[in-house]
Protein backbone atom coordinates (compact mmCIF):
# COMPACT_ATOMS: atom_id res chain seq x y z
CA UNK A 1 0.00 0.00 0.00
CA UNK A 2 2.84 2.38 0.87
CA UNK A 3 4.49 1.66 -2.49
CA UNK A 4 1.21 2.44 -4.28
CA UNK A 5 0.90 5.71 -2.39
CA UNK A 6 4.40 6.73 -3.44
CA UNK A 7 3.59 5.93 -7.07
CA UNK A 8 0.53 8.18 -6.87
CA UNK A 9 2.51 10.93 -5.12
CA UNK A 10 5.15 10.80 -7.83
CA UNK A 11 2.50 11.16 -10.56
CA UNK A 12 0.75 13.97 -8.69
CA UNK A 13 4.00 15.89 -8.20
CA UNK A 14 4.84 15.49 -11.87
CA UNK A 15 1.41 16.84 -12.82
CA UNK A 16 1.88 19.79 -10.46
CA UNK A 17 5.28 20.51 -11.93
CA UNK A 18 3.81 20.47 -15.42
CA UNK A 19 1.06 22.88 -14.33
CA UNK A 20 3.65 25.27 -12.90
CA UNK A 21 5.64 25.11 -16.15
CA UNK A 22 2.52 26.12 -18.09
CA UNK A 23 2.32 29.14 -15.78
CA UNK A 24 6.02 29.82 -16.52
CA UNK A 25 6.80 29.36 -12.81
CA UNK A 26 9.89 27.26 -13.35
CA UNK A 27 11.30 27.44 -9.80
CA UNK A 28 8.19 25.72 -8.42
CA UNK A 29 8.10 23.38 -11.41
CA UNK A 30 11.70 22.39 -10.70
CA UNK A 31 10.97 21.66 -7.04
CA UNK A 32 8.00 19.42 -7.92
CA UNK A 33 9.91 17.45 -10.54
CA UNK A 34 12.90 16.90 -8.24
CA UNK A 35 10.56 15.34 -5.65
CA UNK A 36 8.71 13.36 -8.31
CA UNK A 37 11.98 12.03 -9.71
CA UNK A 38 13.15 10.86 -6.29
CA UNK A 39 9.88 8.99 -5.68
CA UNK A 40 9.87 7.58 -9.23
CA UNK A 41 13.35 6.17 -8.69
CA UNK A 42 12.30 4.74 -5.34
CA UNK A 43 9.32 2.85 -6.80
CA UNK A 44 11.08 1.98 -10.07
CA UNK A 45 8.71 3.82 -12.43
CA UNK A 46 11.19 4.27 -15.30
CA UNK A 47 8.70 5.89 -17.68
CA UNK A 48 8.00 8.59 -15.13
CA UNK A 49 11.74 8.94 -14.50
CA UNK A 50 12.21 9.68 -18.21
CA UNK A 51 9.38 12.22 -18.16
CA UNK A 52 10.84 13.93 -15.09
CA UNK A 53 14.26 14.10 -16.75
CA UNK A 54 12.73 15.98 -19.66
CA UNK A 55 10.71 18.27 -17.38
CA UNK A 56 13.78 19.03 -15.27
CA UNK A 57 15.62 19.86 -18.47
CA UNK A 58 12.93 22.36 -19.45
CA UNK A 59 12.92 23.98 -16.00
CA UNK A 60 16.71 24.36 -15.88
CA UNK A 61 16.82 25.61 -19.46
CA UNK A 62 14.09 28.16 -18.85
CA UNK A 63 16.02 29.44 -15.82
CA UNK A 64 19.11 30.02 -17.94
CA UNK A 65 21.00 26.85 -16.94
CA UNK A 66 21.36 25.66 -20.51
CA UNK A 67 24.03 22.96 -20.25
CA UNK A 68 22.27 21.37 -17.28
CA UNK A 69 19.03 21.49 -19.24
CA UNK A 70 20.66 19.67 -22.15
CA UNK A 71 22.08 17.06 -19.79
CA UNK A 72 18.59 16.19 -18.56
CA UNK A 73 17.17 16.20 -22.10
CA UNK A 74 19.84 13.67 -23.15
CA UNK A 75 19.11 11.51 -20.09
CA UNK A 76 15.44 11.51 -21.05
CA UNK A 77 16.26 10.67 -24.68
CA UNK A 78 18.52 7.74 -23.74
CA UNK A 79 16.05 6.24 -21.29
CA UNK A 80 13.11 6.70 -23.65
CA UNK A 81 14.98 4.90 -26.44
CA UNK A 82 15.64 2.02 -24.04
CA UNK A 83 12.02 1.89 -22.90
CA UNK A 84 10.46 2.50 -26.31
CA UNK A 85 8.58 5.50 -24.91
CA UNK A 86 8.07 7.31 -28.21
CA UNK A 87 5.80 10.04 -26.89
CA UNK A 88 8.31 11.37 -24.36
CA UNK A 89 11.18 10.69 -26.75
CA UNK A 90 9.54 12.95 -29.32
CA UNK A 91 9.50 15.84 -26.81
CA UNK A 92 13.09 15.26 -25.73
CA UNK A 93 14.32 15.21 -29.33
CA UNK A 94 12.62 18.52 -30.01
CA UNK A 95 14.14 20.08 -26.90
CA UNK A 96 17.61 18.88 -27.85
CA UNK A 97 17.12 20.37 -31.31
CA UNK A 98 16.18 23.66 -29.63
CA UNK A 99 19.46 23.63 -27.73
CA UNK A 100 21.50 23.09 -30.89
CA UNK A 101 19.60 25.85 -32.66
CA UNK A 102 20.62 28.23 -29.90
CA UNK A 103 24.22 27.08 -30.20
CA UNK A 104 24.21 27.68 -33.95
CA UNK A 105 24.72 23.98 -34.66
CA UNK A 106 22.03 23.90 -37.32
CA UNK A 107 22.93 20.60 -38.95
CA UNK A 108 22.67 18.85 -35.56
CA UNK A 109 19.41 20.66 -34.86
CA UNK A 110 17.88 19.57 -38.17
CA UNK A 111 18.98 15.99 -37.50
CA UNK A 112 17.07 15.90 -34.22
CA UNK A 113 14.08 17.71 -35.71
CA UNK A 114 13.82 15.17 -38.52
CA UNK A 115 14.03 12.35 -35.94
CA UNK A 116 11.24 14.04 -34.02
CA UNK A 117 9.06 14.44 -37.12
CA UNK A 118 9.60 10.78 -37.96
CA UNK A 119 8.59 9.90 -34.42
CA UNK A 120 5.31 11.78 -34.84
CA UNK A 121 4.62 9.82 -38.02
CA UNK A 122 5.33 6.54 -36.22
CA UNK A 123 2.95 7.56 -33.45
CA UNK A 124 0.28 8.29 -36.02
CA UNK A 125 0.01 11.82 -34.61
CA UNK A 126 -0.75 13.64 -37.81
CA UNK A 127 -3.45 15.52 -35.89
CA UNK A 128 -1.06 16.65 -33.14
CA UNK A 129 -1.13 20.28 -34.22
CA UNK A 130 0.90 21.61 -31.32
CA UNK A 131 3.88 19.30 -31.84
CA UNK A 132 3.84 19.89 -35.58
CA UNK A 133 3.56 23.65 -35.05
CA UNK A 134 6.60 23.75 -32.78
CA UNK A 135 8.67 21.71 -35.17
CA UNK A 136 7.76 24.00 -38.06
CA UNK A 137 8.65 26.93 -35.83
CA UNK A 138 12.08 25.53 -35.05
CA UNK A 139 12.80 24.74 -38.69
CA UNK A 140 11.85 28.34 -39.45
CA UNK A 141 14.28 29.52 -36.80
CA UNK A 142 17.09 27.61 -38.49
CA UNK A 143 16.27 29.22 -41.82
CA UNK A 144 16.30 32.66 -40.18
CA UNK A 145 19.74 32.08 -38.73
CA UNK A 146 20.89 30.99 -42.17
CA UNK A 147 19.56 34.24 -43.64
CA UNK A 148 16.81 32.46 -45.59
CA UNK A 149 14.13 34.90 -44.47
CA UNK A 150 11.40 33.97 -46.95
CA UNK A 151 11.52 30.32 -45.90
CA UNK A 152 11.67 31.34 -42.23
CA UNK A 153 8.58 33.49 -42.56
CA UNK A 154 6.71 30.79 -44.48
CA UNK A 155 7.35 28.19 -41.76
CA UNK A 156 6.53 30.68 -38.99
CA UNK A 157 3.25 31.62 -40.67
CA UNK A 158 2.23 27.97 -41.02
CA UNK A 159 3.10 27.36 -37.39
CA UNK A 160 1.17 30.43 -36.21
CA UNK A 161 -1.97 29.30 -38.06
CA UNK A 162 -1.83 25.91 -36.32
CA UNK A 163 -1.33 27.47 -32.89
CA UNK A 164 -4.25 29.84 -33.44
CA UNK A 165 -6.46 26.90 -34.41
CA UNK A 166 -5.76 25.10 -31.13
CA UNK A 167 -5.75 28.26 -28.99
CA UNK A 168 -2.18 27.93 -27.68
CA UNK A 169 -1.92 31.49 -26.35
CA UNK A 170 1.63 31.23 -25.08
CA UNK A 171 2.78 29.63 -28.32
CA UNK A 172 1.07 32.40 -30.30
CA UNK A 173 2.79 35.14 -28.28
CA UNK A 174 6.12 33.38 -28.63
CA UNK A 175 5.74 32.99 -32.38
CA UNK A 176 4.60 36.59 -32.84
CA UNK A 177 7.85 37.64 -31.20
CA UNK A 178 9.80 35.36 -33.52
CA UNK A 179 8.09 36.79 -36.61
CA UNK A 180 9.11 40.21 -35.35
CA UNK A 181 12.70 38.98 -35.18
CA UNK A 182 12.50 37.81 -38.82
CA UNK A 183 11.38 41.27 -39.96
CA UNK A 184 14.01 42.93 -37.75
CA UNK A 185 16.71 40.78 -39.36
CA UNK A 186 15.67 42.20 -42.73
CA UNK A 187 15.71 45.79 -41.51
CA UNK A 188 11.90 46.01 -41.72
CA UNK A 189 11.56 47.80 -38.41
CA UNK A 190 7.96 49.04 -38.66
CA UNK A 191 6.75 45.49 -39.36
CA UNK A 192 8.90 44.06 -36.60
CA UNK A 193 7.55 46.55 -34.05
CA UNK A 194 4.00 45.59 -34.99
CA UNK A 195 4.69 41.93 -34.25
CA UNK A 196 6.69 42.63 -31.07
CA UNK A 197 3.79 44.71 -29.72
CA UNK A 198 1.29 41.94 -30.51
CA UNK A 199 3.54 39.50 -28.69
CA UNK A 200 3.96 41.86 -25.76
CA UNK A 201 0.18 42.15 -25.38
CA UNK A 202 -0.17 38.37 -25.43
CA UNK A 203 2.48 37.92 -22.75
CA UNK A 204 0.86 40.63 -20.63
CA UNK A 205 -2.47 38.80 -20.76
CA UNK A 206 -0.69 35.60 -19.69
CA UNK A 207 1.41 37.40 -17.05
CA UNK A 208 4.41 35.66 -18.59
CA UNK A 209 7.33 37.81 -17.42
CA UNK A 210 10.08 35.96 -19.35
CA UNK A 211 8.18 36.64 -22.58
CA UNK A 212 7.51 40.25 -21.58
CA UNK A 213 11.21 40.74 -20.95
CA UNK A 214 12.03 39.28 -24.36
CA UNK A 215 9.63 41.53 -26.27
CA UNK A 216 10.62 44.64 -24.32
CA UNK A 217 14.26 43.91 -25.17
CA UNK A 218 13.35 43.60 -28.84
CA UNK A 219 11.14 46.71 -28.87
CA UNK A 220 13.89 48.76 -27.22
CA UNK A 221 16.50 47.56 -29.68
CA UNK A 222 14.30 48.37 -32.68
CA UNK A 223 13.83 51.90 -31.32
CA UNK A 224 17.62 52.13 -31.07
CA UNK A 225 18.02 51.02 -34.67
CA UNK A 226 15.50 53.69 -35.68
CA UNK A 227 17.54 56.31 -33.76
CA UNK A 228 14.62 56.77 -31.35
CA UNK A 229 17.01 56.77 -28.41
CA UNK A 230 14.74 58.41 -25.83
CA UNK A 231 12.07 55.76 -26.47
CA UNK A 232 14.55 52.88 -26.43
CA UNK A 233 15.86 53.30 -22.90
CA UNK A 234 12.67 52.54 -20.89
CA UNK A 235 11.80 49.16 -22.48
CA UNK A 236 15.42 48.03 -22.27
CA UNK A 237 15.66 48.96 -18.60
CA UNK A 238 12.37 47.21 -17.84
CA UNK A 239 13.55 44.13 -19.75
CA UNK A 240 16.74 44.09 -17.67
CA UNK A 241 14.78 44.43 -14.42
CA UNK A 242 12.48 41.53 -15.32
CA UNK A 243 15.31 39.28 -16.47
CA UNK A 244 17.32 39.92 -13.33
CA UNK A 245 14.22 39.19 -11.21
CA UNK A 246 13.62 35.95 -13.14
CA UNK A 247 17.24 34.84 -12.80
CA UNK A 248 17.53 34.67 -16.59
CA UNK A 249 21.28 35.17 -16.86
CA UNK A 250 21.40 34.63 -20.61
CA UNK A 251 18.64 37.18 -21.10
CA UNK A 252 20.39 39.66 -18.80
CA UNK A 253 23.50 39.44 -20.96
CA UNK A 254 21.53 40.09 -24.15
CA UNK A 255 19.71 43.10 -22.72
CA UNK A 256 22.95 44.50 -21.30
CA UNK A 257 24.46 44.22 -24.78
CA UNK A 258 21.59 46.23 -26.26
CA UNK A 259 21.81 48.84 -23.51
CA UNK A 260 25.53 49.15 -24.19
CA UNK A 261 24.88 49.68 -27.90
CA UNK A 262 22.28 52.33 -27.07
CA UNK A 263 24.69 54.30 -24.87
CA UNK A 264 27.42 53.94 -27.48
CA UNK A 265 25.12 55.22 -30.24
CA UNK A 266 24.27 58.21 -28.05
CA UNK A 267 27.95 58.93 -27.50
CA UNK A 268 27.71 58.12 -23.80
CA UNK A 269 30.94 56.11 -23.77
CA UNK A 270 31.53 55.96 -19.98
CA UNK A 271 28.10 54.38 -19.45
CA UNK A 272 28.59 52.09 -22.47
CA UNK A 273 31.89 50.87 -21.01
CA UNK A 274 30.30 50.22 -17.61
CA UNK A 275 27.54 48.16 -19.24
CA UNK A 276 30.07 46.29 -21.42
CA UNK A 277 32.02 45.21 -18.33
CA UNK A 278 28.86 43.90 -16.65
CA UNK A 279 27.89 42.04 -19.81
CA UNK A 280 31.36 40.50 -20.18
CA UNK A 281 31.35 39.29 -16.59
CA UNK A 282 27.97 37.63 -17.12
CA UNK A 283 28.94 36.09 -20.47
CA UNK A 284 32.07 34.56 -18.93
CA UNK A 285 29.85 32.47 -16.65
CA UNK A 286 27.21 31.31 -19.09
CA UNK A 287 26.32 30.70 -22.71
CA UNK A 288 23.91 33.49 -23.74
CA UNK A 289 20.98 32.41 -25.90
CA UNK A 290 19.21 34.57 -28.39
CA UNK A 291 15.92 32.78 -28.10
CA UNK A 292 14.25 30.38 -25.73
CA UNK A 293 12.00 27.76 -27.30
CA UNK A 294 9.55 25.57 -25.52
CA UNK A 295 8.19 22.24 -26.64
Amino acid sequence: EELGNKREQARALHAMGYAYSLQRNFEKSLACHIKSLALSEEVGNRNLIAQNYNSLGLAHYSLGRYELGLEFYQKSRALCEELGDKATLNIALNNIATHYINEGRYADALRYLHKSLKMLEELGSDGDQRSLAYKLQNIGLIYRHQGRHDQALAYATRSLKMLEEIGDKFGIANLQNNIGVIYKSQGLYAESLEWFRKSNQGYQALQATPGLARTLNNIGDVYRLQDRYSEALAPLQESLRLREANGDRGGVTLTLNNLGRLYQDQGNYPEALKIAKRSAEMANRIYAREELWDA
